[in-house]
């Protein structure tokens, strides 16, 4: 009977180890985060953009992909990050048709 609830209690120890390094992590880092606001402030003077109005059946890939000359295009996790950086608060599944949003450039 202890043996079993010594190998029971290492499991969870174990268990409890890995979900916490795959979520907080554990590793140090010596160089400090940027806040938002600094990423806000450099992101936005480099992200080239043009101010589109929303027409029906349009989403933010369909547009990046007919204004980009790029190939191949960013991933969509950076269009999706360059997006909500030149556009606080708006989020790129609720776009409103008829209303003009800033949509990233990449050439």
């Amino acid at each position: 009977m202890g043996k079993r609830l010594s190998i029971f209690l290492l499991v969870i120890v174990v268990v409890y180890v890995i979900y916490y390094d795959l979520t907080k992590g554990t590793l140090y880092s010596t160089t400090p985060l940027p806040t938002n606001e600094s990423i806000t402030k450099t992101s936005k003077e480099n992200i080239p953009y043009k101010n589109i109005e929303i027409k029906s059946g349009d989403t933010l890939l369909s547009i990046v992909e007919q204004l980009s000359t790029t190939s191949p295009m960013p991933s969509s996790d950076q269009i999706i990050s360059d997006f909500q950086i030149l556009n606080p608060k708006v989020s790129p599944t609720e776009l409103t048709i008829g209303k003009s949003y800033k949509i990233p450039i990449y050439n």
